[in-house]
């Protein structure tokens, strides 16, 4: 029996082929799924792009129940709507933010990581009068290995070019997202708001148990939400200039430091506090910032 998930070499195909958007006339979500057509699941259990198509999940759902023919459906993998770039209203709208990367803790509005001047990613507050609250939006500024511009958000809106994209691709729930140029740059981000007991765990994983408590405390005091939740944003990704290269992993941050003999340098995870940060300079010039 075929399991029903789909390989990812096919899933990455199948989403580069309608440009990373919903190719229904007018739609262009990059929330996708994978819906098989040509034949149907239930007719033959099957992976074959040719009779497979990405589409968002409104208009899968129309596929399903026989909405579109199946020439409609080849027109659409042929002609997708998406031809320049994908803009998108960001999905996440926090009250508090956390910061994981590398295993290190980020508390605080701040630019999470900055790459010489160039904020790659940055959380600012806002007040919002609707919801008598305040939220985290985000802005974004990435940038492939030769300084040109790969993704951009301001004020939680995306705007990416498909040009010279490996992937986009958002989790249909909206809690993950990655973006990956064909150099090998590329950001992906997740989402979740965790219980008390799922932070303790996660910290757990980097930080002895004495941290943990301290840690924990802190979170207590300034990031819970109104659901007593700790919204934590985990950021991986590989970013280069002339000057560094820098590899965000799950448990650590490797970097490799072009101007000071290629030195490589293993960044273990640490807890940066709101006024906290760590720099890398060159004479008066910062390299890397964390925070």
């Amino acid at each position: 029996m075929i399991s029903r998930t789909q390989p990812k070499k096919i899933i990455e195909e199948l989403l580069k082929e309608v440009n990373f958007g919903c190719p229904f006339p007018e739609c262009g979500s990059p929330f996708l799924t994978i819906h098989h057509f040509d034949p149907k699941w239930s007719e033959k259990q099957h992976h074959d792009p040719d009779g497979m198509i990405a589409l968002c999940p409104e208009h899968h759902n129309m596929a399903d129940i026989g909405i579109y023919t199946k020439e409609q459906l080849r027109y659409f993998k042929k002609n997708p709507y998406i031809q320049d770039k994908i803009k998108v209203k960001w999905p996440w709208d926090p009250e508090k933010i956390v910061f994981r990367m590398g295993g290190s803790i980020l508390f605080g509005t701040r630019p999470a990581l900055t790459l010489e001047s160039n904020k790659i990613l940055e959380v600012k507050k806002k007040f919002i009068p609707s919801l008598n609250r305040a939220i985290f939006s985000f802005d974004m500024n990435i940038l492939d290995k030769k300084g040109k511009f790969m993704a951009k958000m301001v004020d939680n809106y995306l705007s990416v070019p498909i040009h010279n994209l490996k992937l986009l691709r958002f989790s249909t729930k909206g809690h993950a997202f990655k973006v990956e140029h064909e150099d090998g740059s590329y950001l992906n981000l997740k989402f979740k708001r965790n219980s008390l007991e799922e932070f303790r765990k996660l910290l757990k994983c980097n930080f002895e148990d004495n941290l943990v408590f301290g840690i924990i405390e802190i979170a207590k005091k300034i990031s819970m939400d109104s659901d007593n939740k700790i919204p934590i944003v985990t950021i991986l990704g590989h970013f280069s200039n002339p000057n560094i290269d820098i590899h965000i992993l799950e448990n650590k941050i490797n970097f490799i430091c072009y101007f000071y003999n290629n030195e490589e340098v293993n960044l273990p995870p640490k807890v940066f506090l709101p006024s906290g940060s760590l720099r890398i300079t060159l004479g008066k010039k910062d390299i890397l910032k964390f925070g």
